[in-house]
């Protein structure tokens, strides 16, 4: 009959004794998991991110209905104002802007009147641009801000959504931009200007 030496009883101990602790390391992982997903269910974020995400799902449903109406249709964009001012923003433009052969049914799936798209558009304002047509730069026009988060309270409600992160839209968010794009704009005029005074090439106004 073999017997167990000390060592290896040990051994058997030690093995045992560290399966056991694993496993209860793994359970108290698991709980405080669990907690921590229960903490976050609880607060206020949570209940934000939920919202946003509800309003995404609406804006993506009402760009894919575009979409679906002709590959000809353009799905316009907006930049820094977060995600659901952006997604919204690039849909009202997107039905503002399609071709007249689109426009009609691209508005009527959007769901929102022309009249409040015009609206939006004008206190929307825009940066400046370079006509290289005339050979001018367009002033900028700043957003027309109450007036603008006025209206797309106007189109959530329309539109069934909530909550709509509105402090995104701020003068210095705008002011940065057109910054950035006046910018753009004046070196292409300039490149513009260079290439024609190279060229021989005459514009008038």
């Amino acid at each position: 009959m073999e017997t167990t030496t000390k060592l290896e009883q040990l051994k058997q101990q030690l093995a045992a004794k560290t399966a056991t602790r694993k496993l209860e390391i793994a359970e108290s992982i698991e709980e405080r998991k669990l907690e921590t997903k229960i903490q976050m269910i609880d607060s206020p974020a949570f209940e934000t991110r939920e919202i946003a995400k509800n309003n995404m799902l609406t804006l993506q449903a009402i760009q894919e209905s575009i979409e679906e109406i002709s590959s000809d249709v353009v799905i316009y964009r907006q930049f820094g104002l977060g995600a659901q001012i952006n997604k919204l923003l690039g849909l009202v433009k997107t039905a503002m802007f399609a071709k007249a052969i689109h426009r009609d049914e691209v508005q009527s799936v959007f769901g929102i009147d022309e009249d409040i798209l015009e609206d939006i558009i004008d206190a929307l304002g825009n940066s400046a641009y370079f006509k290289p047509e005339e050979m001018i730069m367009v002033d900028e026009v700043m957003p027309d801000i109450p007036v603008l988060k006025e209206l797309l309270m106007l189109v959530a409600e329309e539109l069934g959504l909530t909550d709509l992160p509105l402090k995104k839209i701020s003068k210095a968010v705008f002011e940065k931009q057109y910054k950035f794009n006046l910018a753009k704009q004046t070196a292409l005029m300039e490149e513009t200007v260079k290439y024609a005074n190279e060229h021989g090439i005459k514009y008038t106004v």
